[in-house]
């Protein structure tokens, strides 16, 4: 079976769709981690986080499938910006899990 090529319109707009979809739950899985489920603030604060944790996974699974769209073997700008974006997304990622070590772990 060979796969299909899609056009650089479909990649566009899977790169335009998939940044914010990987990126946004990135940024937001530490504040809901310490806010909600960590030193919940509200009685029912514990089961909005964790719901809020499984909407950011599902929105992290779709935008790394459409982000997987964009990369090809041919070089060019959209693959260059789908590569930057992953990029960012496991600096983020680094960066979460050292201020969640800190979090647990403070003293």
């Amino acid at each position: 079976m060979t796969p299909t090529r899609i056009t650089w319109q479909e990649r566009e707009r899977s790169l335009m769709v998939a940044a914010p979809l990987v990126l946004l739950p990135a940024f937001a899985v530490l504040p809901t981690l310490a806010a909600l489920i960590y030193m919940p603030a509200f009685p029912y604060a514990r089961v909005l986080g964790l719901a809020l944790l499984a909407i950011y996974g599902a929105a992290e699974v779709l935008g790394i499938r459409k982000l997987a769209d964009c990369v090809q073997l041919d070089f060019d700008v959209i693959t260059f910006f789908a590569w930057g974006t992953i990029f960012i997304l496991m600096v983020v990622i680094a960066c979460v899990g050292v201020l969640m070590v800190g979090l647990v772990f403070r003293g």
